[in-house]
């Protein structure tokens, strides 16, 4: 690196102060190490100056002190050249950034040095050239290949000397130092306002935020990085840099340019970034506070706090203060000043002038009578001031300072002369746009509008100034007529005549209470206070005058004889009623009451003369129902004035005294009618002029209100005899009329005692249409008059009984027989009411009915059979002292002299189950508190088991029927069967010793018909003589097996199907009692052969059983190989005809026929059902008629279903039904299919209660309306249809099959079993026919099959049918 100056150059004492120690040549600069700290970037430096070469060298011994003479380089003429040798390559890297980053700015502060040039390369130039105190730097940038770039630099230089204290570590005995602040120039000489100038320590140290350049001889660290803090020395410099800039504003003055914008060098708080210069900002701001800086429009400086900006807020548009200076308290700041320059002014204290200054400034014009004189001009820029800042910003402007705005002149009169438009002097101020008059008595101020422009007429529209209109003169008439009570007679004449010319025009409710008129006496009333004579002439010869007395007051003469016109004469009076309110009829209240003077009148004629009272309400009812309608409760003011008038009492013809409600007008319609005691008002005249009298309940016609009134009049006189024919008509006109006056018919039911029952007349509620059989508290309108539904329960709402009344009737028997012995009459009908309440149980258990057993479980309700007194009481379920029967009979029939029961017969102890657990007593059955002891044979039980003679044949059925016991039993403990063998016993005696709670002195012994024990995991079933061959296998037997296997009573009927019924029924009661198939993993295996027999022995057993079974379960020889084939594997079903049913759904042939099936069903309709009745109310014929033409026969057969052409049939005939429906109903899918042939169809097995095929709930009456189209009575049922399909390759008319689960399903679900007036539950059968082989399906519906077979349309062809008689009709 080379380093040249042309300097003096060097002389002696420079060399030896360069190459020494401490031998700096600087004024006060004792120096250290000086210039070697040069070494720490070079390892050899050369020195030329003068006539000196040398160079020093720090690998030499003292090289970088002892000077090495170089006698081989010339002297370069006026120069000091030093060449340095660089360490390495890193050092010239470093120093050359740092020569980049050198500033022209260098130049401005180092008085000697002129120009600098760089050249690494590209080369940088600078150089200065003064100009007064304006410097301006030229810096050029050239390099090989471009263009030099040449920039212009201009500062404004100010240099002030400060006195300092010395400093002893630095500046020892220095006492001044200079300061020179350096300002960015334009080339116009105009600022360039810029945070980042750098502050200078002769050299630039670094940028603290200012908009000038700082130079000060601050002392800094040795690396020269920053300024050191902590020295007084630079705390001096720093304190003193706001005089220096206060100092350069005199420098600002004389340069034009810099005259009004100098502030812009003004250093921000917010930009000076180190903390040490950060008092500079705070002390130059308020040395220039206290200084007179700030241009004024006066053309003069003045102070800042004492300048004002004129701003948006007082300035018209062209910029002048729309307030003179006269009358400002401060100076309006030079409109010259630069936009930008305006927030610094803010910051030393000028403030802009706001718009409540602006309020202040006009309210001072005011107060010293400046305001008025000025042009109009001025006011309508003052106007647009207060309208723009001084209005909220709302969709309806209003002024945001209205008492400050209102208490300037503002309104000029119409002689020129200023008004402020305060309420407290005129309540209204008005232009003069209308030239007509005011009344009198009026306080209103006329605005010009003359001269006025339209900001100035707004503003004084938002103080209320209005054009004249009839509205305005209206309100303050209004206004005046409210707040005064005493008004001159001449005004309120004046007033009443401008609103009658306006009427027209003006539209105000309520004159009628707001104007004061003058009564009689000159007292001021409202019009609503006062009467007058009716302005038409009355069609009778009423006067009001004369009929009405005090308190009533009627309008002074004097005000009803002056109209504004003669020919107004009539039209003046005509509104004095209209709309003034001045009644020409008798008055009501607001409640629709007569008033006090109507009510004396009425007094005073309604006994001694009710015709005149009648041609008064005749000539005054349409005045008084406007009086009604114009209130603002008018519909219930009316009501009530009607219903006063219709209990309103007056004398009839006959001289009886009745309310108008009970009367009647005789005319030609009721003359037929009359009667000596008929109720006729004292009138004459046409139906025509007293048709009003009608709302008051007067009978003028044969209607419905005629008919009532004589029902009523029957059962007012209850003395009088009533024919029932009479009766019966008057309930059927009623009913056929009853549209006419619904609520009035209805409010006399239910007020008045208006059906005759058993010779009295009662009120409504001790009625209901229909009820259960059980009903005593409240009569059965149905069974008195069955004729008369839609009188008694559409129109007057009387419901049907529901079930949860038996608590009423419950209550009703306690009351009637507490303490009381029973007699059989009333034991029976106490057990038929708990018999119908434990039938309602399961519909409280689904929340279908109230809980009505809640509010009896301490009353005493049930029949107790004492045993000593051999009588029946009433007991409650907390004194809990008696044993419930068991469902045999047997164990209550032994202890019945013993201890007390409940009085039931055992039979209906299953029934009454639900009932008597919802009280809590159902653990009170006899059987859970006696112990047995079992002698069999005169063997004890543990002997009598171990016999190894019995009857294989019965044995053998047992075993076989041991699988069906097995799921029931699983699926109702969750456990598995204890047993894996049955055996069945003969015995010739079972005698059973029973012990109550374990006390012998309680015992009884008995014999028994059967015992059935579970002895060493076998089911031991002993049998004596006495039992016939049916009840082997029915009830007794049944019992017996669900008391060994502690089971529930309630599963008795299905142990009993098994025993009893045939294996196909017996599976469609496990169905319906919801028992599935076992899991494959849980299935026992039972064991067939008995102990002496070998298994040959046994399997002829079962053969035996089969060939000579009695049960319904009829078959071929094939059958019985398969049940036996089944027994001996262990299996519950023959699954070979689904495994062959499925290889032929998913084969080809099937794939084909199935897809002609779902044509075949996309192209139908649904058919309308054959013929369905309406519900009966006669029992059906009998259930074997003769069968009508070719229609379909039911079979009983079972060989269709059992071959595998059956199964194909029935798949394919299931298939084409569920396309049929899924394609013509809504929400129909495969959740609604429910058969197990569902799964063939790629569907989930179904789990649940198989009652049907499919099962839809058919919620918009959709599949209702297909199969009734004619129906009435079903068009909008909503039931849920159960769906059997019964498909066939044959004809129509091929027998079918029907299984005894689906006749009990149809006969559930028969409409002459329904109560409902409309079905839940239909049982619909598809006959579908022609199935199979590619022919085309069809199809045929049979609703309610019972009802069609009781009718002969369906027709049993089975050879044989086993019947039984029903166990509720034995």
């Amino acid at each position: 690196m080379e380093i040249k100056c042309n300097e003096v150059g060097f002389s002696d004492e420079n060399v030896r102060a360069f190459c020494g120690i401490r031998k700096s040549t600087k004024k006060n600069q004792a120096g250290f190490i000086g210039a070697k700290s040069i070494f720490k970037v070079a390892k050899r430096v050369t020195i030329q100056s003068k006539g000196y070469s040398f160079e020093l060298d720090r690998d030499r011994l003292l090289g970088m002190i002892t000077p090495y003479w170089r006698t081989d380089l010339g002297p370069d003429s006026g120069w000091t050249t030093m060449r340095l040798e660089l360490i390495d390559d890193e050092q010239f890297s470093v120093l050359q950034s740092q020569l980049f980053e050198i500033r022209h700015t260098v130049l401005l502060f180092l008085r000697k040095l002129a120009k600098l040039t760089i050249d690494d390369g590209a080369i940088f130039s600078a150089s200065k050239t003064l100009e007064g105190n304006v410097i301006q730097l030229e810096t050029t940038i050239s390099s090989a290949g471009h263009r030099a770039t040449t920039t212009i630099h201009r500062y404004l230089r100010v240099a002030q000397t400060i006195a300092i204290a010395e400093d002893a570590d630095k500046r020892a005995g220095q006492k001044h130092t200079e300061i020179i602040l350096a300002f960015p120039l334009n080339t116009k000489n105009e600022p360039i306002s810029q945070p980042g100038q750098m502050v200078h320590a002769f050299l630039p140290l670094r940028s603290v935020g200012f908009r000038f350049l700082l130079q000060a001889d601050f002392l800094t660290a040795a690396n020269r990085e920053d300024i050191l803090v902590d020295r007084n020395w630079n705390v001096a410099i720093r304190d003193a840099v706001a005089s220096a800039f206060v100092a350069a504003i005199n420098e600002f003055k004389t340069i034009p340019t810099l005259k009004l914008t100098w502030l812009l060098f003004l250093p921000r708080t917010n930009n000076v970034v180190h903390p040490f210069f950060a008092p500079i900002v705070t002390s130059i701001i308020s040395k220039l506070q206290a200084m007179r800086i700030v241009w004024g429009s006066n053309d003069k400086y003045a102070l800042p706090l004492l300048c004002r900006q004129a701003g948006k807020y007082i300035s018209s548009d062209d910029g002048e203060p729309l307030i003179p200076s006269a009358h400002s308290h401060f100076t309006y700041i030079s409109r010259l000043y630069p936009s930008d320059v305006i927030p610094l002014l803010a910051v030393l204290g000028v403030k802009e002038m706001q718009y409540d200054d602006f309020l202040d400034r006009l309210e001072e014009m005011h107060r010293k009578d400046a305001f008025t004189n000025q042009r109009l001009e001025w006011f309508e820029d003052v106007c647009d001031k207060v309208l723009t800042y001084g209005t909220s910003r709302k969709r309806n402007p209003a002024l945001v300072d209205e008492s400050r705005v209102r208490r300037l002149p503002l309104a000029r009169r119409r002689d020129g002369s200023w008004s402020a438009c305060e309420s407290s002097k005129t309540s209204s101020f008005v232009f003069d746009r209308d030239t007509s008059s005011f009344p009198t008595g009026l306080d209103i101020e006329v605005v010009s509008h003359v001269g006025l422009g339209l900001r100035h007429q707004q503003v004084l529209r938002l103080l209320g100034v209005r054009d004249v209109n009839i509205n305005i003169v209206v309100d303050k008439i209004l206004t005046i007529h409210r707040s005064s009570m005493r008004l001159q007679e001449a005004d309120i004449l004046t007033h009443l005549k401008y609103l009658f010319q306006h009427r027209y025009t003006h539209h105000r409710p309520n004159l009628s209470t707001t104007i004061r008129l003058l009564d009689a006496a000159g007292m001021t009333a409202h019009g609503s206070e006062l009467y007058m004579e009716r302005p038409s002439a009355r069609s009778s010869d009423i006067n009001l005058g004369e009929l009405l007395t005090s308190p009533a007051r009627f309008i002074r003469s004097s005000l009803l004889l002056c109209p504004p016109a003669t020919s107004y004469d009539h039209k003046w009076r005509d509104w004095f009623h209209t709309a003034l309110g001045v009644a020409t009829s008798p008055r009501l209240t607001s409640s629709g009451q007569p008033s006090t003077e109507f009510l004396q009148l009425i007094e005073s004629l309604r006994l001694t003369q009710p015709s005149q009272l009648l041609e008064l309400l005749k000539e005054s009812w349409t005045e008084m129902m406007d009086q009604l309608a114009s209130l603002d409760s008018g519909s219930h003011s009316r009501r009530q004035f009607l219903s006063y008038m219709r209990q309103l009492e007056l004398t009839c013809t006959n001289g009886a005294v009745a309310p108008l409600s009970s009367t009647y007008l005789l005319n030609s319609s009721l003359r037929p009618f009359e009667t000596s005691d008929m109720l006729l008002l004292p009138v004459s005249g046409t139906t025509a002029d007293w048709s009003f009298l009608r709302e008051c309940g007067v009978t003028m016609d044969v209607n419905a209100a005629f008919f009532l009134k004589r029902l009523q009049s029957l059962a007012r006189a209850s003395t009088t005899p009533v024919s029932l024919e009479t009766l019966e008509e008057i309930y059927r006109q009623l009913e056929s009329r009853f549209h006419d006056i619904p609520s009035e018919i209805r409010t006399a039911f239910a007020r008045e005692k208006l059906i005759f029952a058993d010779g009295a007349w009662r009120p409504l509620n001790n009625f209901v249409w229909d009820g259960p059989s059980i009903l005593t508290i409240k009569r059965k309108l149905k069974i008195l008059y069955p004729h008369f539904e839609a009188l008694f329960q559409k129109h007057l709402g009387v419901k049907d009984a529901t079930d949860d009344v038996v608590a009423d009737e419950l209550r009703r028997f306690a009351a009637k027989h507490a303490n009381n012995t029973l007699h059989q009459p009333a034991i029976d009908r106490l057990r038929g009411l708990l018999a119908f309440g434990s039938e309602t149980v399961q519909h409280i258990e689904t929340g279908t009915l109230t809980d009505w057993t809640a509010g009896l479980r301490h009353s005493a309700i049930f029949p107790m059979r004492v045993p000593d007194a051999k009588e029946v009481r009433l007991a409650s379920v907390d004194s809990a002292a008696f044993y419930v029967p068991d469902p045999t009979g047997v164990l209550a029939d032994i202890f019945a002299k013993k201890v007390p029961f409940l009085d039931l017969d055992p039979g209906n102890v299953l029934r009454m189950q639900p009932l008597l657990a919802r009280f809590g007593i159902d653990n009170l059955r006899i059987d859970r508190f006696v112990e047995e002891s079992v002698i069999i044979d005169e063997k004890s039980l543990e002997l009598a088991v171990q016999t190894n003679h019995f009857d294989a044949r019965e044995t053998a059925f047992y075993m076989h029927r041991l699988p069906l016991l097995e799921r029931l039993y699983y699926y109702k403990t969750e456990k598995l069967l204890p047993v894996l063998r049955a055996r069945v016993v003969d015995v010739q005696s079972i005698n059973v010793t029973y012990t109550l709670n374990g006390r012998p002195g309680d015992s009884i012994s008995s014999t028994a018909d059967c015992k059935v024990i579970v002895h060493d995991g076998t089911l031991i079933v002993f049998l004596t003589g006495s039992l016939d061959a049916h009840d082997r296998r029915n009830y007794p037997v049944a019992y017996a097996i669900i008391e060994a296997l502690a089971m529930r009573n309630d599963d008795a009927t299905v142990v009993r199907s098994i025993l009893h019924d045939s294996e196909r029924d017996v599976e469609h009661s496990l169905k319906y009692a919801g028992v599935h198939q076992m899991p494959e993993g849980l299935k026992q295996t039972f064991d067939l052969a008995a102990d002496e027999e070998s298994d040959g022995d046994m399997e002829n057993r079962v053969d035996d059983v089969f060939d000579h079974d009695t049960v319904s379960s009829p078959g071929s020889s094939a059958n019985r190989r398969a049940r036996k084939a089944r027994l001996h594997a262990n299996q519950p079903s023959v699954t070979g005809p689904v495994d062959d049913l499925q290889k032929y759904v998913n084969s080809d042939e099937g794939n084909q026929e199935l897809q002609h099936i779902v044509r075949c069903a996309m192209q139908n309709n649904l058919r309308p059902a054959t013929q369905m009745v309406a519900p009966m109310i006669t029992p059906p014929p009998p259930l074997f008629n003769q069968s009508i033409g070719n229609e379909p026969r039911v079979t009983s057969s079972l060989d269709e279903y059992e071959s595998m052409q059956a199964a194909r049939v029935g798949y394919l005939g299931e298939h084409f039904v569920f396309s049929l429906l899924q394609n013509q109903l809504p929400n129909f899918g495969a959740e609604n299919w429910t058969s197990p042939l569902r799964v063939h169809a790629g569907y989930e097995s179904f789990i649940g209660s198989e009652d049907a095929d499919f099962e839809y709930a058919d919620e918009q009456s959709v599949l209702t309306r297909m199969l009734f189209p004619k129906s009435i009575e079903l068009f909008n049922a909503t039931p849920n249809y159960f769906i059997e399909v019964k498909a066939t390759s044959g004809s129509r008319s091929t027998p079918f099959t029907m299984y005894h689960r689906q006749l009990e399903q149809a006969l559930h679900t028969s409409q002459c079993q329904s109560v409902e007036p409309t079905p839940s539950r239909i049982y619909v059968l598809f006959r579908v026919s022609n199935i199979g082989v590619g022919r085309s399906p069809d199809y045929t519906i049979l609703a309610n099959p019972h009802d069609l077979l009781s009718r002969g349309i369906l027709r049993i062809s089975s050879a044989k049918v086993d019947l039984r008689i029903s166990a509720t009709n034995a």
